[in-house]
């Protein structure tokens, strides 16, 4: 009730106090009850002054460090010439899919990497094979993103798309809707 009448600070204390004694019940319940809709899109939902949206943002994205899933998955960041900002990017395992970008036969893996928030997404061509016929792409970056800071994580969807000869992924939240060719 109190999310539904717009007391975000009070709706995020009891869900705080709601999540200490059910952990994952109330992150469910945060991901799939439409009445949190509006206490998600506060801007201060996923601040460092909101303890339960930081977690949900977690849960929604679990994060993961690069070299768990790849362990060539830094080099390949470092390569790709990411703008780090002075922190270290994770992997948003739940958006990790693969598609073969380059009609090869080869799956390419695609890594969303995030922050704080989805920053960037990190797509590596050819198995992971930096050659002359792959590339390692980084389509979306923060001005891409921006318009989406305030979207629900859990409802991202990222996936491939062709058009013609070309590859590259759609990423659709609440605000944003882009379809980026990558790579030929």
């Amino acid at each position: 009730m109190l999310a539904l009448q717009r007391q975000f600070e009070k709706a995020r204390a009891v869900l705080w106090r709601a999540y200490q004694a059910g952990p994952k019940r109330t992150l469910k319940k945060l991901e799939e009850d439409p009445d949190y809709r509006l206490l998600k899109q506060d801007a201060n939902f996923y601040s460092a002054a909101s303890p339960i949206g930081l977690l949900y943002r977690n849960h929604c994205f679990a994060p993961a460090d690069p070299s768990e899933l790849d362990p060539a998955l830094p080099s390949l960041i470092g390569k790709s010439d990411l703008k780090k900002y002075g922190k270290p990017y994770r992997v948003a395992r739940r958006y990790v899919f693969e598609a073969d970008f380059n009609r090869n036969g080869i799956a390419d893996p695609v890594y969303p990497l995030v922050i704080s928030r989805l920053a960037s997404i990190l797509i590596v061509f050819d198995g992971g094979k930096l050659g002359q016929g792959g590339c390692t792409s980084t389509p979306l970056g923060r001005y891409d993103l921006a318009r989406g800071l305030k979207d629900d994580p859990c409802r991202i969807s990222i996936g491939a798309g062709a058009q013609g000869s070309k590859r590259g992924i759609r990423l659709k939240t609440d605000h944003i809707d882009i379809n980026r060719l990558v790579c030929r």
